[in-house]
C-alpha cells in the first residue's frame, strides 16, 4: 500500500446537495424575484400595488413553465403563510396582487336588487398536500477507527532476540474487530457506521496514517493468523502406524480452546479457523552424554544424569504437519493439538536418548562452542528428531492459529515492524446518501399532522418482526387506506415540511365554508371590487358585470360566492428539476497529497473536484473511473 496523510477536509462536509435550479437560496435564504411579477413584466403588463411576500418558486423548472401555472404556484406559495391571493386586471389594463383570504377588502355597495342563487356547502373529508421531493445529498460523515479492540504481536518466526537482548521485528500484525463497512437500516449488525432512515452508503474515504518509509509494506486480511503459547507434550508414534494415512491410537492432546468471539450480531461465536503451523524456539541439539551408568559405577552424585551439548544461538524450528504433528476440531471443545516423534524398529540411539531427557530429573546443558553453562542441571524439554535436526532443546512451543479478525501485516526490513505498528492510525469516513421522501401533510380536521416516512421503512433486522405501514397510523401507507370521500390532493414543488402543514391547514378551512350565493344588482354609485367581501354578507366577490339599457339605465350586476373554489387535485411535480448520476472515464488533473482530494477532467463534462474512496494513492496523468452526482437532465 502507498503512503498517505490523512484527509485536509472537515467532517460533515456536504456536495452534489445544491437546490438544482438557477433559483436556489442564496446564503441569506433568497432565491431570486416573485415569479409571479416576473411572468407579467415578460409580458410588458404593468403592476400596480404590492407585491406578495412569497412566491418565488425555489428549486423549480421555471422557464419550461407555462405562464398561467407559474402565477397559479407563484401565488400559492403565499398559502403557507395562511393567505390566499389572486391576480386581476383592472380598467386601466395593470395588474394588481389581491389578498382573498384571511384580511380581504371590505366595500359597502348600492343594493337595488338582492337575489339567493344556491346554498353552498364545500365541506370536504382530507386535505393533503406533498412538498418539495429534495435531490439526493451526499454527505461525508465522521470519522471511525477501524482499529476496535486491536492487538498487536509479531509472528513467531519473524521475531528474534539480538545479541544486545532488544527485540527484532520484521513483521508486524493487527488484529481487530470486524468493523462491519457493509451496512443496512436497522440490520441488528453492530455497523461501523448506522445507517439513519433514508440513508445509504456509497464509500468510504480512508484516512491512513503509517510511515513514510518506502520500504514499509502494509498489506490487508480478513483474517488474522496469531501464534499461541502452548505446552510441550510429545507424543511417541511408531512410523508403521502412520502408514496408509491411519491416526496413531492413544494420543495425548494439547487443546488450543474456543477462541471465543462475537459475530457481528454482538452474539458469542468462535472465531478459530485454522492452525497454519507449530514453532519451537529453542537450541538445536548437537549432541548427548548419558553418565548414568558411570553414576551407577560410582560417580559423584551430584553429577548431572545427562550432558547435553546444544547449539549458543536461539532458533525457531517449524514442525512439518504430517510428519509431527496434526490437529483436530471438537464439537464443543476446539482445535485439539497433537505432536509427536516418530520411531521404527532401527530408529537411531540419539533420537531415544534425546526423547529419554523427558524422564531424567538431571540434566546439563552447555554451549557447544564455548562449553558456557545455560542449565546448571535441572528438567528439560526437548523434541527429537526434526527432519536433519538430532533435536531441539524447547523453550517455547507456538501453534500458529488463523481467527476471524481482520488484519493489518506491516513489514520492516529494518526491523522496527512493531513501532510501525503501535504508530499507526487508520479511520473511515462513511460517504452516506440521503435521499429523503418530500413531505406529506394532511388534515382531517383539527389541525395538519406530517407523515412520518420512517412508518413505512422494513428494517433488515431477521430477529425483529414489523408492523405492517397500513395498520400504523401517521404512514404513508395508512394514509392511502383513509382517502373515502371528499379529498383535496395537491403537490406544490415548492413547499417545505412547515410549508405543507400551514397550506394544509388553509386550504382545509377555505373549502369547509356553507354559505349562501347572491346576485346583487347595484347602482351606478357603487364600487365593487374582485375578491371583495361585501358587509352583510358572506363570501367574496367572484363576478362584476356593468349593463346599460336603452343608453340610460346603468346597472352593476356582482355575484357572491365561495372564497375558494374545490380544486380537487393539483399536481405540478412535472416542473421539478430532474437529475441523474453518471459515470465516465476520467484523467487526475492534481492531487492535494493526502490521498483522498483530486482535481479531475471527466469526459464531456469538464473538470471537479472528486473524493477518492479506495485504499489506492493515485497521481496526475492517471486515468481513473469517476461518477458525477446530480447531473442535471433539463436545460435550464
Amino acid at each position: 500500500m502507498s503512503f498517505r496523510k490523512s484527509p485536509t477536509f472537515s467532517t460533515g462536509i456536504s456536495f452534489s446537495c445544491a437546490w438544482p435550479s438557477r433559483y436556489a437560496p442564496a446564503d441569506d435564504g433568497s432565491c431570486g424575484e416573485n415569479v409571479a411579477k416576473l411572468v407579467l413584466e415578460a409580458h410588458d403588463i404593468p403592476i400596480v400595488g404590492n407585491i406578495p411576500p412569497r412566491g418565488n418558486l425555489c428549486g423549480l423548472d421555471i422557464n419550461n413553465m407555462d405562464a398561467r401555472s407559474a402565477i397559479k404556484l407563484s401565488l400559492a406559495e403565499n398559502m403557507a403563510d395562511g393567505k390566499f391571493i389572486e391576480l386581476y386586471m383592472n380598467e386601466f389594463g395593470q395588474a394588481y396582487f389581491q389578498e382573498v383570504y384571511p384580511v380581504p377588502i371590505e366595500v359597502n355597495l348600492d343594493i337595488r336588487q338582492c337575489i339567493p342563487t344556491s346554498d353552498i356547502n364545500q365541506k370536504i373529508d382530507l386535505v393533503i398536500v406533498r412538498g418539495y421531493d429534495t435531490p439526493p445529498c451526499r454527505t461525508v460523515k465522521s470519522s471511525y477507527s477501524i482499529l476496535k479492540d486491536a492487538e498487536i504481536y509479531t509472528p513467531a518466526e519473524h521475531l528474534l532476540d539480538t545479541c544486545h537482548g532488544q527485540l527484532f521485528s520484521t513483521e508486524a500484525i493487527i488484529s481487530y474487530k470486524d468493523p462491519v463497512l457493509e451496512t443496512a437500516y436497522n440490520d441488528g449488525v453492530d455497523n461501523l457506521y448506522e445507517l439513519k432512515a433514508f440513508e445509504s452508503l456509497i464509500g468510504y474515504v480512508i484516512n491512513f496514517e503509517g510511515s513514510s518509509d518506502p520500504n514499509v509494506k502494509y498489506s490487508f486480511s480478513d483474517t488474522t493468523t496469531k501464534d499461541v503459547a502452548i505446552s510441550l507434550l510429545v507424543n511417541e508414534v511408531n512410523s508403521s502406524s502412520l502408514c496408509g494415512g491411519q491416526r496413531p491410537s492413544g494420543l495425548a492432546g494439547i487443546s488450543l480452546g474456543n477462541f471465543p468471539g462475537e459475530d457481528i450480531y454482538g452474539d458469542s461465536w468462535p472465531l478459530f479457523l485454522n492452525v497454519h503451523n507449530i514453532y519451537l524456539v529453542g537450541h538445536k541439539i548437537i549432541s548427548t552424554l548419558d553418565l548414568r551408568a558411570s553414576k551407577a559405577a560410582g560417580a559423584p552424585a551430584s553429577s548431572p544424569d545427562i550432558i547435553m551439548k546444544v547449539d549458543g544461538k536461539k532458533q525457531i524450528y517449524s514442525l512439518p504437519a504430517g510428519n509431527n504433528w496434526f490437529w483436530e476440531l471438537g464439537a464443543s471443545s476446539g482445535p485439539t493439538v497433537y505432536l509427536y516423534y516418530q520411531t521404527s524398529s532401527d530408529s537411531d540411539s540419539f533420537i531415544s536418548r534425546v526423547a529419554e531427557t523427558y524422564s531424567v530429573g538431571s540434566v546439563k546443558v552447555q554451549d557447544n562452542n564455548t562449553n558456557a553453562v545455560i542449565i546448571a542441571a535441572g528438567t528439560v524439554s526437548a523434541f527429537p528428531g526434526i527432519n536433519d535436526v538430532m533435536g531441539v532443546l524447547v523453550n517455547k512451543t507456538l501453534a500458529s492459529v488463523e481467527i476471524d479478525r481482520p488484519s493489518v501485516t506491516i513489514q520492516d526490513p529494518s526491523g522496527n515492524a512493531l513501532t510501525h505498528a503501535n504508530n499507526l492510525r487508520i479511520s473511515y469516513q462513511p460517504i452516506i446518501v440521503t435521499n429523503v421522501p418530500p413531505p406529506i401533510a394532511y388534515n382531517f380536521g383539527g389541525g395538519a399532522r406530517l407523515i412520518d416516512h420512517t412508518k413505512d421503512l422494513w428494517d433488515e433486522d431477521p430477529s425483529t418482526q414489523e408492523n405492517h405501514p397500513e395498520t400504523e397510523e401517521g404512514s404513508l401507507a395508512w394514509l392511502q387506506t383513509q382517502t373515502q370521500g371528499i379529498v383535496v390532493d395537491i403537490s406544490l414543488p415548492f413547499a417545505s415540511e412547515d410549508d405543507c402543514l400551514a397550506i394544509a391547514n388553509t386550504i382545509y378551512n377555505l373549502q369547509n365554508e356553507t354559505l349562501t350565493s347572491y346576485k346583487l344588482v347595484c347602482g351606478p354609485t357603487s364600487e365593487p371590487k374582485l375578491g371583495a367581501r361585501v358587509q352583510g354578507f358572506e363570501g367574496r366577490i367572484n363576478s362584476i358585470t356593468e349593463t346599460f339599457q336603452d343608453g340610460s339605465q346603468y346597472n352593476i350586476n356582482v355575484d357572491i360566492g365561495p372564497t375558494f373554489q374545490n380544486v380537487g387535485g393539483w399536481g405540478q411535480n412535472i416542473y421539478q428539476i430532474r437529475t441523474s448520476d453518471i459515470s465516465r472515464e476520467a484523467i487526475i488533473l492534481s492531487g492535494n497529497s493526502d490521498g483522498t482530494n483530486y482535481m479531475v477532467r471527466v469526459q464531456q463534462l469538464g473538470v471537479f473536484n472528486a473524493i477518492n474512496k479506495t485504499r489506492a494513492a493515485y497521481f496526475a496523468g492517471e486515468k481513473v473511473s469517476v461518477t458525477v452526482h446530480n447531473v442535471p437532465q433539463e436545460r435550464l
